[in-house]
């Protein structure tokens, strides 16, 4: 069987044209995935600056709670010393005093009204 040389050329011409389109096709697609990549690349940097700068923070606020459970952890304590002190200071060793005011309505019509009241005292005094 013999090949026309027309027939081949026009088969090798249908087969370089279909190559061609399969070339472009798969060149369009590599240009998509580039573009792509280079948008994803563009994410994840930002991500990992934005994890970095909350990590700072992070630390941060790790550094600040440390602090003010010492902070806590000192007025508690002064707390505690103050609250010991009270205690050791029993109402049992102080008995009443006398009365805030004395007053008799016959001393109020004789005397002048700055001699009316008696000096005033605390409630409490020590024995």
């Amino acid at each position: 069987m013999p090949f026309d040389p027309l027939y081949l050329a026009a088969g090798l011409g249908a087969l370089c044209l279909l190559l061609a389109v399969v070339t472009l096709s798969l060149q369009r697609r590599l240009s998509l995935q580039r573009a792509e990549l280079s948008l994803l690349d563009e994410r994840l940097s930002q991500a990992v600056m934005a994890q970095e700068g909350l990590g700072a923070q992070l630390e941060t606020s790790r550094q600040e709670q440390a602090d003010l459970h010492e902070a806590r952890a000192a007025l508690q304590a002064e707390a505690a010393v103050l609250r010991r002190e009270t205690n050791g200071c029993r109402l049992s060793a102080w008995k009443p005093a006398k009365p805030l005011m004395t007053c008799r309505p016959s001393a109020m019509l004789s005397k002048p009204s700055s001699a009316r009241l008696a000096p005033l005292t605390l409630g409490l005094q020590p024995n």
